[in-house]
């Protein structure tokens, strides 16, 4: 936490960010449009395995999405 030494304060506390004032215009997305996400992309990627020749097995998508998901954990962290 960075700490301002002169006056004793965390700088983080009352700090607006450009960024935070513009997303202040829009509504908090609900987290059930996420899950549709998901399941959609997770759809079009087992349709788009079966349509064409590729040759790579449908349980590779659990693989994969499992990989990116352990690898996402530690960004999220911070």
């Amino acid at each position: 936490m960075a700490v301002n030494t002169w006056r004793r304060h965390s700088v983080h506390t009352g700090f607006t960010s450009g960024q935070l004032r513009l997303m202040r215009n829009y509504k908090e997305v609900p987290e059930w449009i996420y899950g549709i996400m998901i399941v959609f992309g997770f759809g079009v990627s087992i349709i788009s395995l079966t349509a064409w020749p590729t040759r790579t097995p449908c349980w590779s998508i659990l693989g994969d999405t499992g990989i990116g998901a352990l690898l996402a954990i530690p960004p999220g962290l911070y």
